[in-house]
């Protein structure tokens, strides 16, 4: 049985140093070398950790000189070095010697493709666009030279390989009745009114008027914290709301079932119904959250399902995470991902909203623009990844100019319409 040792370049795109070990038929590779240039050093760090949680025999070891990006003669020459130091360790048995020259400049590429060629040793190339590997020398289990890939990365996997910490401690799994509560939500004012609504209503169903009463009390309630004035607080989870409207709704009794709604005390002669929440966190949920759930959900139900830890599987929820710093002195950077889905080695990025400026016929504020806040997220977390916006409203309710921003940026936009079938869309 040959021993398999692997050359691998090192570049800031870290994925195509997972996939070929990961592949499903490839080979147990012994030992690994990283082939780097002065810039990535040590700082692949990450990497070694998440091929040594699947793979903890594997030997990993940067090669001590160091290759030069722009000159491909500086790598053939590094990487000889290389390929003989290997085979004198391994004397007298014959190790399968592997060439990854998917990462690093084309440069780079060229100075390892020469040296393996010159001294007989198999190449592997990663297609991620077009989801192969390419293997010439048929070093992978496979009736073809160009293998499709097989390897699926967790959450976890994907972002730890990118070098971004998550923070464990703030990370909690979600509630499964308010994911099934945001399912009826959704079923709820997915239907649409008999009439068109006033543009400024951010739900177009016969929840309308519930939802406005919730965001008007949530507006009230982030008043009061910001005045430091908690006496006032104590009735920002009681909503009063038109008994009629309620009633054709009926979505407060369908949630007491869920926990989301404590009581419901309709008042005939007043015409108005008393709605009670447990607490201001099912208002803050009630308020918009509900739509991250109610993705997630059906997200986790279609390609994740099990008791799996969402960041340990292809499907999370509300993942807190940060970024390291750039430059010395500067500290970690916080963040927060509503949804994020893997699909092989690729990411999912998804930012759920239930509405604001970019409708039209909504005035623009000073609020962060949901496109560039999750384009600012995307250039963190590598090459292989996909965006999308999640809209709670009709497509053709959003700004043609917003519209056109997300199509230059390579933002997928999912509205009401995409959101009956989620699982599909994405």
């Amino acid at each position: 049985m040959p021993k398999y040792v692997m050359i691998t370049l090192v570049s800031g795109e870290r994925i195509p140093n997972l996939t070929p070990i990961f592949q499903e038929g490839a080979p147990e590779y012994q030992k690994i070398y990283f082939l780097h240039t002065n810039k990535f050093g040590e700082s692949f760090a990450p990497t070694e950790k998440v091929l040594k949680s699947r793979k903890p025999n594997l030997i990993t070891e940067y090669y001590a000189e160091p290759v030069d990006n722009a000159d491909w003669e500086k790598t053939r020459e590094v990487a000889s070095k290389l390929i003989r130091k290997i085979r004198q360790e391994y004397a007298p048995d014959k190790p399968v010697i592997v060439c990854n020259w998917t990462p690093g400049t084309k440069p780079m590429a060229l100075g390892l493709v020469e040296a393996a060629r010159e001294h007989g040793c198999p190449t592997v190339y990663v297609d991620t666009e077009r989801n192969r590997l390419i293997d010439p020398h048929d070093i992978y289990s496979g009736s073809t030279l160009e293998k499709v890939l097989q390897v699926q990365l967790s959450v976890r996997e994907y972002l730890e390989v990118q070098g971004l910490k998550i923070r464990e401690s703030e990370y909690k799994e979600p509630n499964p009745r308010w994911v099934q509560a945001a399912a009826k939500i959704f079923e709820t004012i997915a239907t649409p009114s008999a009439t068109e609504p006033d543009s400024r209503n951010i739900y177009y169903g016969k929840a309308g008027s519930f939802f406005n009463v919730v965001n008007v009390n949530k507006a009230r309630h982030e008043k009061h914290k910001k005045d430091d004035k908690k006496s006032k607080c104590i009735d920002c989870n009681v909503l009063s709301v038109s008994y009629e409207a309620i009633r054709a709704a009926t979505l407060a009794d369908e949630l007491m079932s869920f926990g989301i709604v404590e009581q419901v005390i309709p008042n005939k002669v007043t015409g108005q119904v008393k709605i009670v929440l447990p607490s201001t966190k099912e208002l803050h949920y009630l308020q918009g959250p509900w739509l991250e759930y109610y993705v997630y959900g059906k997200l986790k139900e279609r390609f994740a399902p099990g008791n799996l830890p969402g960041i340990d599987s292809r499907v999370a929820h509300s993942v807190p995470f940060d970024w390291p710093p750039q430059r010395a002195g500067q500290t970690d950077v916080k963040n927060e991902l509503d949804v994020v889905f893997t699909s092989g080695t690729q990411l999912l990025l998804m930012s759920c909203k239930i509405g604001g400026a970019y409708l039209q016929g909504v005035e623009e504020s000073s609020n962060l623009d949901p496109l560039y806040e999750l384009q600012a997220i995307s250039q963190k977390t590598g090459l292989f990844n996909k965006k999308a916006l999640v809209i709670c409203q009709p497509l053709d309710k959003l700004k043609p100019n917003f519209k056109d921003r997300a199509n230059v940026l390579g933002i997928k936009l999912l509205g009401l319409q995409e959101l009956a079938d989620i699982a599909n869309a994405v």
